[in-house]
């Protein structure tokens, strides 16, 4: 299995990835999937403060997402590759 890398190693296009965005219960990992967005489409959907630079967009269960600060997660991961059935 992989490990954590640094953020700013992330691959720059919008590709999947595991992010950590630290710690909203203490010692349990906040882990999300997430891909790089650029401003342009922060803002058509409606993400205006990541107008001028981007950020991430994290998915949540129930085909939610929301957008974070680029600098907002510390490290990623790729994703495992996905079970053979």
């Amino acid at each position: 299995m992989s490990k954590w890398r640094t953020i700013d190693s992330a691959p720059k296009g919008s590709k999947s990835v595991l992010l950590l965005l630290g710690e909203t219960i203490p010692e349990m990992p906040d882990i999300r999937v997430g891909g790089r967005i650029s401003g342009k489409d922060a803002e058509e959907l409606g993400y205006r403060g990541y107008a001028k630079y981007g950020g991430w967009l994290i998915w949540n269960a129930g085909n939610d997402f929301y957008v974070v600060d680029a600098g907002d997660p510390t490290h990623w991961m790729p994703l495992p590759e996905a079970p053979k059935p």
